[in-house]
């Protein structure tokens, strides 16, 4: 339950072999659920073996595949009954719709990713 089960980020580290399968493999999409992403990630090699390193990865994305399975309860939806209404975070989530666009802070970042101190 960390980051180092032997996932890979699939972004961090563009060139390295594992990254690629990720890439080719379209692990990273945000059309597929966390189901067909487990389906993919089961396919594909690990970066390290579990607990010899440690390294950004989807491994979170792994723990919330279990919350789903375990509530019965997509991870939004866990998330939405279970803690953000709770707490009363009415406008936390995952997505913003539409008819909140208009509260939606800029973000402004640089020009690279994998070089934060670019400017952009």
């Amino acid at each position: 339950m960390s980051h180092a089960s032997g996932l890979a980020s699939g972004f961090l580290e563009p060139e390295s072999l594992i990254t690629q399968h990720y890439t080719a493999r379209k692990v990273l999409n945000y059309e597929t659920t966390l189901a067909e992403m487990m389906d993919i990630l089961a396919a594909l090699p690990l970066d390290f073996h579990p607990g010899t390193s440690w390294g950004y990865s989807c491994a979170t994305d792994v723990l919330g595949r279990m919350v789903e399975i375990i509530s019965g309860q997509s991870f939004d939806e866990f998330l939405r009954l279970r803690i953000f209404e709770s707490l009363g975070m009415r406008d936390t989530g995952f997505f913003v719709p539409p008819e909140s666009h208009d509260r939606l802070a800029v973000l402004y970042s640089g020009a690279d990713l994998l070089d934060p101190m670019k400017g952009g």
